[in-house]
């Protein structure tokens, strides 16, 4: 009852008592985003080495350094903005693929040169060494009857690795990892997803239902190791189309429903086990955004917890970890206007 008594008569030591056990305990102490880049960015990406980050806008690419917060053009104009959905970074971020007139395109950005990978080519994923690039060959602008081929960029020949679709593009995911290509395609509809494993070499089929999901289209979905995919599928209520995550073991085949509401494609990695999952709330009653919130997950063994919760951020996507210097990047919008998309950092002690 006394200790009851000390706390209404004296909050402000209850908050420093409470500020300095944070302290003496070693519970993180987190600061609060910070747009790095502003404007109606198209795409970032985030240099392994962690000096610069590259970015577009209106179809040119940018170089923002981030020491000295200067943006420095890099290209002319390469495409158009309602091409972005096509737009593929390398792993290294030195060369990136495109699509425009209906034609695939590469990039160097050291050489400043571009280079056309073929008619009705859409690139889909880079090849971990940079040599290839798996495309999608439409046979009409209408996409829906397409066939899936590995370009070579030195030799410019090619090697079909999908006869035909099911569903044209707009269902398709390809992810090329070092373990082997995989490609996830939609069967009857977006609640019925099956991902095959392809041999890069051959261009045959390992495994025809490796997993029942789909994942996100970047070496992101992978932990650094390749021990662990991140991937999802739909689960179809009435009125409703939900999101949940899953992770594969990519070792032992083992799959494990994490049975969360939140898409694959917000998640980065920290390490081999653990990751970090940003989460775009919706409150269903309401029908209304409720925010930003970030978890940081472990899965050996499997356990969660909220590092933030309802930020006023909205339609996060394509976060990127920088190991350096302990910090989030990660694109979305500072309201609700869908229009504008910034790119933010937020500094994290973990």
């Amino acid at each position: 009852m006394e200790g009851f008594v000390f706390m209404i008569k004296h909050p402000f030591l209850v908050v420093m008592g409470i500020a300095l056990m944070t302290l003496l305990l070693g519970f993180p102490a987190y600061a609060q985003p910070e747009i790095v880049v502003d404007g109606d960015i198209q795409s970032f990406f985030l240099d392994p080495r962690g000096e610069d980050l590259l970015f577009t806008r209106d179809g040119i690419l940018y170089k923002h350094n981030i020491e000295n917060n200067t943006d420095t053009p890099i290209s002319k104009p390469l495409f158009k903005k309602e091409e972005i959905s096509y737009l593929k970074w390398s792993p290294s971020g030195n060369k990136i693929a495109y699509q425009k007139d209906n034609q695939g395109w590469v990039y160097d950005i050291a050489a400043r040169k571009e280079t056309p990978v073929g008619k009705n080519s859409f690139p889909f994923a880079w090849s971990p060494d940079e040599k290839s690039l798996v495309v999608g060959v439409a046979s009409s602008d209408e996409s829906e009857d397409a066939v899936f081929k590995i370009v070579n960029l030195e030799s410019m020949t090619s090697l079909t690795i999908v006869p035909r679709t099911d569903f044209g593009f707009w269902e398709a995911h390809v992810l090329w990892i070092k373990q082997g290509i995989l490609y996830a395609y939609g069967v009857t509809d977006v609640s019925n997803v099956v991902m095959s494993k392809i041999d890069p070499v051959t261009g045959k089929t390992l495994d025809k239902e490796y997993a029942r999901g789909y994942f996100r289209d970047d070496p992101n979905a992978v932990s650094p190791g390749e021990k662990w995919m991140l991937y999802g599928y739909y689960g179809m209520e009435p009125g409703d189309m939900l999101y949940t995550l899953k992770v594969k073991n990519l070792v032992t085949g083992e799959d494990k429903d994490l049975k969360w509401e939140v898409r694959p494609d917000t998640a980065c990695w920290l390490s081999e086990d653990e990751f970090l999952c940003l989460n775009n709330g919706y409150d269903r009653e309401k029908n209304e955004s409720t925010g930003l919130s970030i978890y940081k997950v472990s899965l050996n063994p499997y356990g969660k917890v909220e590092i933030f919760s309802n930020m006023k951020i909205y339609n996060v996507f394509n976060p990127r970890w920088d190991s350096q210097r302990q910090a989030l990047y990660f694109m979305g919008c500072s309201d609700e206007d869908t229009s504008q998309y910034h790119i933010f950092t937020l500094p994290l002690k973990l």
